[in-house]
């Protein structure tokens, strides 16, 4: 009999932690398990990646606490081995379900991102300390992205170690080389092309970017910065970038793509990704443009030894470093980065196992 598997989202919209669930979701081997698919809100950016193996259910609320019903009704409908989430916030329904019904599935939790990045101010920063630590610690299996992660699951969240296991995330490699060989035709070929790609808010730190460019111009004249993805969660962060490129007198320069549901011609065809992130949990982003051949500089919003090697594949920065990150843009300008070889965990052995 199958292993029944559910994995909850918020919803499909283009996110990193959306993105790297379809990944395990599409290396999971169906002979196995049973894989269903709820997403809560009406976002699907990512519905094509969904495969004929996964069920989808779709409960159409306007957040997460509005859907919480009827994820309830779901699940006892379903009466699933393992429910799998990856948001803190669906995290904590899902096991608060589980001791507060009896129900009988495994949580595997998969954290967003560093709990230290998390720590906000006020009443509502201090509620979400209360509810991480005290909760969060009833799941029965932690992925902690990065091996800090996982360090501080157990110190901010009080976490058990042994049940933090710290697994990187999975990179869809054949996908990413398959989608990266779509033609475009975007680039001027006689520029130096560098694209950034992530939501516009505060976090990933594209108006860092934007005031290192006129330093990169100087040495680079023919840079130019290509920027993919919309706003999502800080209403107003998009339009006072735009006003900062304006301000600069870079609109020549800096251009705004908007999302893309295929980005990986943009990484592929691009002389440099930069990721001038302010935080992160672990940028997928990153390995694949290194997987597609593509130098990288980015913040040191999380550890990348092993994967950015200083001088032969990409430089690492100090976080809203403009000086420090144009001084990287410009070294980085003549290196042609090998591909990164991705190795991937196996989850379907993982979920048979729990």
């Amino acid at each position: 009999m199958k292993k029944k598997i559910v994995f909850i989202l918020p919803s499909l919209k283009g996110g990193g932690a959306e993105k790297v669930v379809m990944n395990i979701i599409n290396s999971l081997d169906a002979t196995k398990l049973d894989i269903y698919l709820v997403v809560i809100c009406p976002a699907y950016d990512y519905i094509d990646l969904i495969t004929q193996q996964v069920k989808l259910i779709k409960l159409e609320k306007p957040n997460a606490s509005a859907g919480t019903r009827d994820l309830y009704k779901v699940l006892k409908e379903l009466k699933p081995d393992v429910v799998f989430t990856t948001l803190n916030h669906i995290s904590i329904i899902t096991i608060l379900m589980r001791k507060l019904t009896g129900g009988k599935y495994v949580n595997v939790v998969r954290l967003p991102t560093l709990p230290s990045n998390r720590l906000g101010a006020g009443f509502k920063g201090k509620l979400e300390r209360f509810l991480n630590s005290r909760v969060l610690r009833h799941a029965h299996h932690v992925i902690a992205q990065t091996a800090q992660m996982k360090e501080e699951a157990e110190t901010f969240y009080r976490i058990p170690a042994k049940k933090v296991r710290h697994i990187p995330n999975m990179v869809n490699t054949k996908q990413v080389e398959t989608l990266g060989r779509e033609l475009i035709n975007v680039f001027d070929n006689t520029r130096f092309n560098i694209v950034a790609a992530g939501s516009l808010y505060s976090a990933k730190g594209f108006d860092v970017l934007i005031k290192a460019m006129p330093a990169v111009l100087e040495a680079i004249p023919n840079a130019r910065l290509h920027i993919l993805g919309r706003e999502n969660t800080e209403p107003g962060y998009g339009n006072m970038l735009r006003k900062l490129v304006a301000d600069n007198q870079l609109q020549d320069q800096v251009l705004f793509h908007g999302f893309k549901s295929n980005p990986y011609p943009y990484f592929r065809e691009a002389d440099l990704f930069v990721l001038s992130s302010r935080k992160e949990g672990f940028p997928n982003v990153v390995l694949e443009a290194l997987l597609l051949g593509t130098p990288v500089v980015a913040t040191n919003c999380v550890d990348f030894k092993g994967i950015i090697e200083p001088g032969i594949n990409g430089f690492t920065v100090p976080v809203a470093d403009e000086k420090a990150l144009a001084t990287a843009i410009i070294n980085a300008r003549h290196m042609a980065a090998p591909k990164l070889a991705v190795n991937n965990f196996d989850y379907s052995s993982f979920f048979m196992s729990v």
